[in-house]
């Protein structure tokens, strides 16, 4: 090869800070029930439905009138 070779080395530490919280979980589980394959859209379904028996399980145990955790009658 013709012309100069230069050899460098560039280190750049890139730290990136993740917070988990109820809002990301729901992105995450709406982003596999729209563009997920089967096993993604599956897994997304069952996620659903487990934090759903979840809160079914608070309201019961912890019967707060008018509570935000309870769904809305329609």
């Amino acid at each position: 090869m013709n012309g100069i070779q230069i050899k460098t080395k560039m280190r750049k530490k890139v730290e990136l800070k993740f917070e988990w919280n109820w809002k990301a979980q729901m992105h995450s589980i709406i982003r596999l029930l729209e563009m997920g394959d089967s096993e993604g859209k599956k897994y997304a379904r069952e996620e659903l439905l487990t934090l759903a028996e979840k809160l079914d399980a608070y309201n019961e145990a912890y019967d707060i009138p008018g509570g935000i955790l309870k769904p809305n009658e329609k």
